[in-house]
């Protein structure tokens, strides 16, 4: 005589069968997603900031005192705006 499924395995194959079928329909969305990407046409001529006044001179103190390892790995300031 066969065995008769608990509830509680009936609802996890029922969650297992839900998201089997549900998977190919998300991956198309994504899919169709992808194809509707553009090529930005964001002028990349951002003006450079200098890094100098008493703020990045701070920064610049405080990254002196960070030690780094050895091996040409170095630290600064990249971006102090204000």
């Amino acid at each position: 005589m066969p065995k008769i499924p608990t509830p509680r395995m009936r609802l996890l194959a029922a969650a297992v069968l839900a998201a089997a079928v549900s998977l190919p329909a998300a991956a198309q969305t994504n899919i169709e997603k992808l194809k509707q990407m553009k090529v930005a046409t964001t002028d990349l001529n951002i003006p450079v900031v200098p890094q100098t006044g008493k703020n990045a001179d701070a920064i610049k103190e405080n990254l002196k005192r960070i030690k780094m390892p050895p091996g040409g790995v170095r630290i600064s300031v990249c971006e102090a705006v204000g």
